[in-house]
């Protein structure tokens, strides 16, 4: 679990993994102090869609994408690389934690963006005004494109439900990578976390209470056009209503 405070309305801020996961942190919380939540929100991440550089007889400024843009496969969360050269380490460090701030909202939807080297290289004497002003003209010409979360799941369950689990998990878009039949039925894959929201209540009620299901965060997978227009429809309907815990 990790807890942090949004400096924009001082709410806050909860990422677990899954929806049982926040379900049993709030009940903790609200054993200890009275609280109201929001609906769970996925949290969605930004990638650099292509290369940007800037030069001219005093300064270089080079932006470029870590994570291959033509991957299909899901990712981990690749750190950001930010270098600053021809500065004192004073005015380095300062630029770098401003280049990095800027870096946590995103054009397209607002989500940090991940995946990313740039280097700024100052090659003859320069004002740090000068130096951001460049820099900001530049990182406003940045287009991304939306990263997803996924999870890996594995489902245990009374095989006399295995059609209808996997008839739900097949309307989720779940991709399925082993399935083990025995006295119980072991299926693991993975699965968007879009379409893993309400899963476990789900499956819960498929089989009348005879199934587990666990989820494990993975990484990210670059969205295609039509996954991106669902994102949008997503963050663009998704509740900001609260509701009291207890």
């Amino acid at each position: 679990m990790i807890m942090e405070i949004s400096k924009e309305t001082g709410q806050f801020l909860i990422y677990g993994i899954g929806e049982l996961h926040l379900e049993t942190i709030i009940k903790r919380i609200a054993d200890v102090v009275p609280i109201y939540y929001s609906e769970p929100i996925v949290a969605f991440r930004e990638i650099i869609a292509e290369d940007i550089e800037d030069v001219s007889d005093y300064l270089v400024i080079s932006v470029k994408p870590i994570i291959d843009m033509d991957r299909e496969d899901v990712f981990s969360v690749v750190s950001n690389k930010v270098e600053v050269k021809g500065l004192s380490l004073e005015k380095r460090r300062a630029i770098e934690t401003i280049l990095r701030e800027s870096l946590k909202n995103g054009p397209r939807i607002g989500e940090p963006i991940i995946g990313v080297s740039i280097l700024v290289e100052i090659r003859q004497e320069v004002s740090e005004e000068e130096v951001l002003g460049r820099v900001s003209q530049v990182l406003a010409r940045i287009k991304t494109k939306i990263a997803q979360p996924f999870y890996k799941f594995s489902i245990s369950a009374d095989c006399e439900y295995l059609g209808a689990v996997i008839g739900e998990l097949s309307a989720r878009g779940a991709k399925i990578d082993t399935l083990e039949k025995g006295d119980i039925c072991e299926i693991e894959g993975i699965v968007s976390v879009i379409d893993s929201l309400g899963l476990t209540t789900k499956m819960r009620n498929l089989t009348h209470g005879k199934a587990s299901v666990q989820l494990e965060f993975i990484g990210f997978k670059i969205a295609s056009g039509s996954e991106e227009d669902r994102i949008f429809r997503y963050i663009s309907s998704r509740s900001r209503t609260y509701q009291e815990a207890g």
